[in-house]
């Protein structure tokens, strides 16, 4: 109980001094229905692999691009620190490449989005922010390319 009472009295605190931030952005899409029963009778050979197929392409179709990802993407990308407004401008051409994905920016706005994948990954400690620019931290690479990987399917699928 103490956990939770103290995790309420921390975001209270933060509301009132005015600290306080959403926890992130989600988004629920939704594909096309897929008939077991016809797909069986379309794939009379290798039904299961076949199944798989169809429903990682259905999945990937409606895959929301949300902040996150986006700047996870383009973190994974640099080796070394990158400026705030280098990265927006990555940001970006990542979001024009993609424009047929399903692209969820918070307030329709690639800057902010920007920011707001930055505090969430800043506050994971995924990414760095120093005098230099922003950077992932190495022993969290492997978190921000689960990000990244969420989206990898929209970005091959629209750059090709």
């Amino acid at each position: 109980m103490s956990v939770v009472a103290g995790f309420m009295l921390r975001q209270l605190w933060l509301r009132i001094t005015g600290r306080f931030y959403r926890f992130g952005y989600a988004s629920v899409s939704f594909g096309k229905p897929l008939s077991l029963q016809a797909f069986q009778k379309a794939n009379r050979k290798d039904t299961v692999k076949a199944l798989g197929i169809e429903m990682m392409d259905r999945i990937n179709a409606v895959m929301p691009v949300l902040p996150v990802p986006l700047v996870a993407t383009v973190l994974l990308r640099h080796d070394t620190p990158i400026l705030e407004e280098d990265l927006k401008a990555e940001v970006a051409a990542l979001v024009a490449s993609i424009d047929k994905a399903h692209v969820h920016l918070p307030r329709a706005d690639v800057g902010y989005a920007c920011e707001v994948g930055l505090r969430a990954l800043v506050s994971r400690k995924i990414c760095l922010a120093t005098d230099a620019g922003y950077s992932l931290d190495p022993a969290h690479r492997n978190a921000a390319r689960y990000y990244a990987n969420s989206i990898e399917r929209a970005i091959s699928a629209h750059a090709a």
